[in-house]
This record gives C-alpha cells, structure tokens and sequence, in this order.
C-alpha cells in the first residue's frame, strides 16, 4: 500500500541534463552461486539484418566482475525509491556455453549477475550494498546489455528503473559481455533470450536468492534490451524461437529483428516500446520501424530526435527523460498504475528530445 501510495505522489519533472544531481552508484556486493533448471533449447544469430551495417559498440577493457565504484546521474529528485544494489553468479546446470577465445566450451551456463532494486530511504542517496529489501514485493525487470559492452555501461539505467520500484536483474551475457575474457561474438542472441526465461524462474522460483525472497512479485516479469539486448528482449517477449508468456512488457532500445530462427510475433506479443535514435548509424531507424511494424498490439514506437546508438541510454542528456518514459510504461503494464499509464502522453512527447512516432 505504502508503494502505490509513493507513486500516485510522484509527478515527473522531465529534465534532460542540467539540474540532474549526481549521485555516487556504489556497485559492491558478495557473489553467489546455485543452479536451477532452463526454459528451453539454444538459437543463434549471425548478423543484423539483411544488408545491415553491424558496428561494434564503443569497447570496455576486458574485466572480470568485480564490484566498481563510478559516478553517473539519475532522477533521484523526482523518484520513490533509494536503491541497494548486489551482485551474484547463477548456473544453469541443463544449457552449455560455448568457447570463447581462450575460455573453453562448459556444460553448463554462468552468468554474473548486478542487481539493484528498492531499500527504504531517501530516493537519491546513492546505491547501498546488500542492504535490505523495502517492504512488499515488486515486479521483476531483466535488462540485457548489447554487444561488446556490458550490464555496467547501462548502470543509470537500471538505477532509475529500480528507483521506480522493480527489481533490475542485469546479466553478463557470457558471450557478448565485454565484462568477460576473450572477443565478444554475437552468434548467441537467442541463448540470451533463453537466460532472460531462465532468470525469470531463478527469481520466480524456488531458488530465489535470500536477499530477494518474499519481495519478487508473482505476476508478470519485463524485460528492457538495448541493441542485440533488445533483439533479446523482442525474442523473448514474441519470437517463435524463445517467446516466454511470463513476459508482460518489453522495452526494446535500437533493437532488431536480424536473422534470428524463429518466425516474429506469429503468436502475439505482450504490450511493446520500441525505443529509437533517428541518427543512429549502427541499427539503422529502420530497424525498430520493422520490429513496430511486426509485433502485435498494443505497441508504441517513439523517436529519440537526433539522436545516435549508445549514448541516448548511457551518457547523453536524453536519458533521464527516456528512463522516466520506460518506467511509466513498465508500471502501467506490470502494476496496472493509472498514474502512470495517464504520465506516459507526455513522456512520448518531450520538446526537442522524444517525439510518439506511432501506436497501436
């Protein structure tokens, strides 16, 4: 009662960058280990589409999981929620990794996990490590990263997404990371989609680390994808190869559909946001326009104005407004929030930042 009560009082003040308060995001925690079982069979893509230029996203050293310390800005002002974050690895003892460089092939699958997700506190005050849970229970959010870079390059991201009251479960894809050794490949999009359907379970389930039992809410999971993360959140969300009807919103940020096994949306969708740069020279605008044009209602596609691949979702000064619009429709879609659902009209459409393109 107390979270719905916080976000029927929260009014958004969209902003773009100045005035934003700078907060520092202290990513510590202790790593653990379990297993569990997996939603289904492995997939695999090559490229991005028929006649597409794919460019590797700007590079991250080689590093291994370890907790970061780093400063980046959030909507803390405006949002409920302070935010803990931790970290953990989970193993799915039924799916294998395949080598990579100088990493051999495994029976099994890792992935190194960040988790941020609501305390109680003052919104804004930083990130504390392992620190209890608020009280109640809060959807699920799995956010895929994109290629060659890795779930810390989108840590203000899964910061505000968890100030708004979800549970942000970030992989390091063991692949695509470029948080792991060896060079990044993208021949594993679709076992991606599979680990979202896998860590869905993990925290729905049985085997749901200590920390977080009693406060992942049963419903619906989303999911918020940048790039081929959002080419695996659209394939989990509605592609024949790997669709999980777990799913109840997909964000996809410059997705595309890419040569992918599967047949899109044959069988519907959940609710969809496509998010897109109109400048972005490495997933072209229209790749989001098809991926919109594909999927079922309901879905939304809506321009970033001017705006290219990467820094829209990381470092540019469109990303709080951008937050503030995936939040809302992540709570209007996962917690039936009217406050939220009636914010998203204006959200779409911030003078000189987002524009609606188009709905369904």
């Amino acid at each position: 009662m107390r979270r719905q009560q916080l976000l029927r009082k929260r009014r958004r003040r969209l902003v773009v960058a100045a005035g934003i308060a700078a907060v520092l995001l202290v990513a510590t925690g202790s790593w653990l280990a379990f297993t569990g079982g997996s939603e289904g069979a492995a997939g695999s893509r090559v490229t991005a589409g028929a006649g597409a230029r794919r460019v590797r996203l700007p590079a991250e050293p080689s590093t291994t999981a370890a907790p970061v310390t780093t400063t980046t800005t959030a909507v803390a002002s405006t949002a409920p929620y302070a935010v803990g974050v931790t970290q953990l690895t989970v193993e799915d003892a039924s799916r294998p990794t395949a080598a990579r460089g100088d990493t051999p092939a495994s029976n099994t699958r890792r992935l190194g996990l960040t988790i941020r997700y609501p305390i109680a506190g003052a919104a804004g005050s930083g990130e504390a490590a392992g620190a209890p849970v608020a009280s109640g229970t809060f959807p699920l959010v799995v956010f895929a990263h994109g290629f060659a870079v890795s779930a810390a390059t989108y840590q203000a991201l899964e910061h505000d997404l968890a100030t708004g009251g979800f549970i942000v479960v970030a992989p390091d894809f063991p692949i695509s990371s470029a948080a792991l050794p060896g060079p990044a490949s993208e021949s594993d999009i679709s076992n991606q989609a599979h680990d979202v359907s896998f860590l869905i379970t993990q925290f729905q389930g049985a085997s749901v680390p200590a920390l977080f039992a009693g406060h992942v809410a049963a419903g619906k999971a989303g999911v918020v994808g940048h790039s081929d993360g959002g080419t695996t959140a659209a394939e989990v969300a509605g592609d024949s190869c790997c669709a999980d009807p777990r799913i109840g919103a997909a964000a996809v940020l410059s997705g595309d559909e890419g040569h992918d096994p599967g047949t899109w949306f044959a069988s519907g969708n959940p609710p969809m946001l496509f998010v897109q740069g109109t400048a972005d020279d490495i997933n072209p605008y229209s790749f989001s326009q098809k991926l919109y044009d594909d999927a079922k209602s309901p879905k939304t596609l809506v321009n970033i104005l001017g705006a290219g691949h990467l820094d829209p979702y990381t470092t540019g000064s469109q990303r709080p407004v951008i937050d503030a619009l995936v939040v809302d429709f992540l709570r209007a879609k996962l917690d039936n929030d009217g406050a939220a659902s009636a914010q998203i009209v204006a959200d779409e459409n911030v003078a000189g930042v987002l524009q609606l393109a188009a709905s369904a």
